[in-house]
């Protein structure tokens, strides 16, 4: 008892104290999709936070910048709307770099350092963590990290924001040490999809439940289990966000569970472009275990695996209904149509109760 009562403290000390009273929504804001997305188009009443990806590394710890976005203009959008804004460091393709920069004292000071200054000119909020992912022999370096982040963001403001990108599951997250994470970061966003895709069999992109549908894993891979086992590794139900995708994932078979050597038209859908499908003759079905749509061509082996704003507003209701902190969005251009965001609508509408 007096362990965890120490423990407890410990977090209260490190983090800041505003901590969230009311569900949390996160979005990913692609930096590179602004010719579609401008700042001022950005819908940020659905927001309480916006990451923007991403800010890569190299070896030697120089912080990467896209010199055509203007900054100052997103911060000065975000801020008038009440959304606060985070840079979001590293991205899929940048987890040997971070490793490396993460290794070396001087390119990891130098880092810090970069990222710090770049925030507090153009007024960021914080960060996010997007290292992926650390591999075994680097949980100690992972800590290192972010402990001296957290240093440096509070040398400049004690409210700064620190959230962390982590997998679904234990294959890449048995390298982080959640005890000695925890007192830094004030969000866990849980990458909750990605469950399935052109790498393996047919299954679900972001399964809420386990589904009979799916004879090879669809018992075992879906929000539910996600959140269970970060819960298990002692991550706090109140400093925890579940992923949701803007997008959907294509296959080419004519069951879940199977696999064939056929490429679909699609990988990588955004649900933008798959709302012209559904007009275009492809057929709607729904899996009432796993509570996710999915659509397939008829005549074809091709079928997509893809949230629409029914399962987002399930996912946001479940959220509400565990107690943990609310979820996020990858990425919110991919659902950005006619002026509004209609899969992070749904969230917004459900989470903060909006009619």
């Amino acid at each position: 008892m007096k362990k965890f009562f120490i423990f407890t403290l410990l977090i209260s000390l490190a983090l800041p104290l505003y901590a969230a009273s009311s569900p949390v929504i996160l979005g990913y804001y692609p930096s590179w999709r602004t010719g579609y997305l401008p700042p001022a188009d950005v819908q940020y009443k659905y927001f309480n936070y916006l990451t923007q990806a991403f800010f890569p590394t190299d070896a030697q710890g120089k912080m990467g910048n896209d010199a055509k976005f203007d900054n100052a203009a997103f911060v000065t959008a975000a801020h008038a709307n009440g959304t606060k804004v985070l840079l979001s460091l590293g991205g899929g393709s940048n987890g040997k770099a971070f490793g490396e920069m993460a290794a070396s004292d001087a390119a990891r000071h130098r880092y810090l350092r970069e990222v710090v200054d770049f925030a507090k000119q153009y007024n960021y909020d914080g960060v996010d963590i997007d290292w992926e992912f650390p591999k075994k022999g680097q949980e100690a370096l992972l800590v290192q990290f972010v402990k001296e982040l957290h240093g440096a963001l509070q040398t400049w403001r004690k409210d700064a924001v620190i959230t962390m990108a982590v997998p679904a599951a234990y294959w890449s997250g048995q390298y982080f040490d959640v005890p000695k994470l925890v007192p830094y970061i004030n969000y866990w966003n849980v990458m909750s999809y990605d469950f399935h895709g052109s790498w393996g069999h047919a299954g679900f992109l972001s399964p809420l439940y386990p589904t009979s549908s799916d004879p090879v894993d669809g018992d075992k891979y879906n929000l539910q289990y996600s959140l269970n086992y970060w819960l298990q590794r002692g991550v706090p139900k109140a400093n925890i966000l579940m992923g949701i995708p803007a997008y959907g994932r294509a296959f080419a078979t004519k069951a879940w569970g199977t696999k064939t050597d056929e490429k679909p038209p699609y990988n990588a859908i955004t649900y933008r472009q798959i709302l012209p499908l559904l007009d275009a003759g492809w057929e709607k079905h729904w899996d009432d275990e796993a509570k996710v749509p999915w659509i397939e061509l008829p005549g074809t082996d091709y079928r997509i695996s893809y949230e629409n704003p029914h399962s987002v507003q399930l996912k946001a209701q479940w959220a509400k209904e565990q107690g943990i902190a609310g979820v996020f969005f990858w990425e919110i251009s991919q659902d950005y149509l006619n002026g509004d965001n209609y899969l992070a609508r749904e969230a917004w509408k459900t989470l903060k109760n909006k009619q």
